[in-house]
């Protein structure tokens, strides 16, 4: 994963492979009439990758973020779920602790919490267990 980020943070590795299926859509016209084409409303992912070059040359990669940044980005999400009923709680000293908890090297994860999990993991952060 890091390799393939490299590649794509030097623009090495620039487009992407797209692969969906079209779950709703509509067929519509440009504006000059001249051609038809399929409007995406609705569309199951099954995969995406980098790639050199890509099937359709509007999938260049815009942007990328450091990993980095987006694991400040998570951890300042988490801790202001934490946080949020708990506005008294500093804020600096949650997101200290949970970063020294962190395994170095691991990638980013989403993860979606119950209100429950939220509040025993504030617990077990506050309280500056594993």
């Amino acid at each position: 994963a890091k390799e393939k980020f490299a590649l794509i943070k030097s623009g090495a590795m620039d487009e992407w492979s797209i692969g969906f299926d079209a779950v709703r859509f509509k067929m519509d016209n440009t504006e000059d009439g001249e051609q038809i084409f399929r409007r995406l409303e609705e569309i199951r992912l099954w995969e995406y990758s980098p790639v050199t070059w890509g099937a359709n040359p509007a999938t260049t990669t815009v942007g990328v973020k450091n990993m980095e940044s987006k694991l400040g980005e998570q951890l300042m999400e988490l801790a202001n779920a934490i946080l949020g009923d708990h506005p008294e709680l500093d804020l600096t000293d949650l997101l200290a602790r949970m970063q020294s908890h962190l395994i170095k090297g691991a990638e980013p994860q989403n993860v979606a919490l119950t209100p429950r999990e939220v509040e025993t993991l504030r617990v077990k952060v506050m309280q500056g267990e594993k």
